[in-house]
């Protein structure tokens, strides 16, 4: 072979991966003309509001300022902001204007009405700041309750400064509701279900399928695996007695998902905007309910920092109350532009939906570690037992226990974030369809982990996606299998794009692509832009909301084409009012 030959063939095998890459991931391609859909879910509708409009902006209600505020880190300010969000909530709602300034605060400011928004000047302006914890404030001993034989500390894994909180007690608060029951089943990727009667619903109308495991059923379907087929029913692990997944089986409503109705037909008919992203059936005890008055709704916090006086970080479940903000029994609610620091909870999202955290920072004055917690606190951002929350622009400096955190959530996404050593952890309790896309875990040490006992079944379930995740040194990643249960415990029908090592298990889907190569870059807004382009009725002030998010679809400065015409069916317009 001539030296021509051989530099011809040289460079032939250095373009051919390019020129291949250029085309997109194979489940997906460059602009979704590749979707597969066996394989992804749509996440495009993950985060407030179904991502349909921008974060709302509610009418002036109060200035702190007004009730006696002063922004001199002196003056106690609690009486003044608890008296302006008073103001503010029986008047319907409303902004609440904090100027630049930085507010001593001595407890929590809760939001639990509707179009209440709590409004800085500016992450870097406008502060919130906390000499103690929570635990101070309230006067709770926590070392002593814990000595009472509580395993855990009460601010572990709930609480926060600032809550976004209602009440939502599922479908056991339907006691005046005894309709809305599936009587047929429907399969993933159809939109519609037939019900025992409609009263009550209408178009346009946000509405929650619930549906409850029976004796494992629904969690073997979300899990992608019969729990009596796999080898972690079998393992001899100490914290998997009797069974594994015992906890999450004949679990009431372990799948609370939303849409708004597009239309109803013949009757009994409910056609849904989105697509189900699971089979429905009447064995799951599957009904088709209302938004509960009792979740707020269109709520948020925006341009702020919260920080509490440095303090090092205690035992593990011993939390003092170290809490940013806490959203809980929600809907369509939204945190963005705010940064924590010093906190030993970040923010925390429970049992709600629709929800965003954007352009959200986790980070310390300087390190809390000390000898019974080796990290800077215990959750920098977590959800729990929600969906359809976006997590986006995510920034966690330092090194938390789990930097980013899911538990038995559902079709959410965490993208477009960043950390200095960042930890994925994965918690159980059935998440499903989670995507994590373009995301930067630093170091790279400890990218991948999961906690909670193994009673709770597998760290991931189906649908589950890592995309362009990559490290500082630009080395693959492994491939996360084994778990203390044995090999191939992570979860059954995971996807993996992305520069990736290790060993597959059954049901992977793997696709090696370096970094430079990955196109697009994330997933999620990729999604979302083929959603824009294929719909014409997107509100005027919408489309300059996404722009961040519809840049980071492209691999260079050209925009991608709109290869998919307007009003292709794969995103129906909803042609009535929004309403509850």
């Amino acid at each position: 072979m001539d030296m021509y030959t051989l530099v011809f063939i040289l460079v032939i095998s250095l373009v051919l991966p390019c020129v291949e890459s250029n085309k997109g991931p194979k489940v997906w391609g460059l602009h979704g003309e590749s979707w597969n859909r066996d394989l992804l879910l749509d996440w495009s509708y993950s985060g407030y509001a179904g991502k349909e409009r921008g974060y709302p902006e509610p009418p002036f209600g109060a200035n702190v300022l007004d009730f006696g505020a002063v922004g001199d880190g002196i003056v106690d300010c609690t009486g003044p902001f608890l008296a302006a969000i008073d103001t503010v909530s029986k008047h319907g709602g409303g902004t609440i204007l904090i100027p630049a300034g930085r507010y001593l605060l001595k407890g929590r400011l809760v939001l639990s009405g509707n179009n209440i928004v709590l409004k800085g000047e500016g992450n870097e302006k406008t502060t919130l700041y906390y000499e103690h914890p929570l635990s101070s404030y309230d006067g709770f001993d926590v070392e002593r309750h814990l000595t009472k034989g509580f395993l855990q500390s009460p601010y572990s894994w709930r609480d926060g400064v600032i809550q976004i909180v209602g009440h939502d007690r599922g479908s056991k608060d339907t006691s005046k509701i005894t309709h809305g029951w599936v009587v047929e089943p429907s399969k993933i990727g159809q939109r519609h279900l037939i019900l025992d009667s409609v009263d009550g619903l209408v178009p346009g109308q946000w509405v929650r399928l619930m549906q409850s495991d029976v004796g494992g059923s629904l969690a073997s379907h979300l899990y992608g695996t019969d729990f009596d087929k796999i080898s972690l029913m079998k393992t001899t692990a100490d914290d998997c007695e009797p069974q594994c997944a015992s906890d999450i089986s004949n679990e009431q409503d372990l799948v609370k998902w939303v849409s708004r109705i597009l239309e109803i037909q013949n009757g009994n008919v409910v056609v849904l905007q989105r697509a189900l992203p699971m089979d429905v059936s009447p064995k799951w005890k599957a009904r088709l309910l209302p938004m509960p008055d009792s979740m707020p709704k269109e709520s948020g916090v925006r341009d702020l920092t919260i920080e509490f006086a440095w303090a090092s970080a205690g035992k593990h479940h011993h939390d003092q109350g170290y809490n940013g903000i806490l959203i809980q029994n929600a809907v369509n609610a939204f945190v963005y532009n705010v940064h924590t620091i010093n906190a030993h909870q970040g923010f925390l999202v429970k049992n709600s939906q629709m929800v965003s955290l954007d352009s959200v920072k986790v980070g310390r004055t300087r390190s809390r570690r000390s000898k019974s917690m080796p990290w800077d606190g215990h959750i920098g951002i977590g959800l729990y037992d929600s969906s359809d929350v976006e997590v986006a622009e995510f920034d966690i400096r330092g090194e938390w226990l789990h930097d980013i955190s899911v538990r038995g959530c559902l079709m959410s996404a965490f993208h477009s974030g960043r950390g200095d050593n960042l930890r994925i952890d994965t918690h159980r309790s059935a998440p499903y369809a989670i995507l994590f896309s373009d995301i930067y875990v630093g170091e790279g040490t400890r990218t991948f982990g999961t906690g909670g006992f193994l009673s709770r079944g597998l760290p991931v379930a189906k649908y589950t996606t890592y995309y362009n995740i990559r490290n500082k040194k630009h080395k693959p990643i492994e491939l996360p299998a084994s778990t203390v249960a044995g090999p191939c415990t992570w979860g059954k029908q995971v996807n993996y794009i992305g520069k990736w090592t290790g060993n597959e298990c059954p049901g992977y889907h793997v696709e090696f692509i370096t970094d430079s190569q990955v196109h697009p870059k994330d997933l999620y807004s990729a999604m979302l832009r083929r959603k824009v382009e294929t719909r014409n009725d997107f509100p005027t002030g919408v489309i300059p909301a996404l722009q961040s998010r519809l840049a980071k679809t492209t691999s260079n400065t050209d925009q991608p084409p709109k290869i998919f015409p307007a009003g292709d069916g794969s995103y129906p317009v909803v042609h009535y009012p929004e309403t509850y």
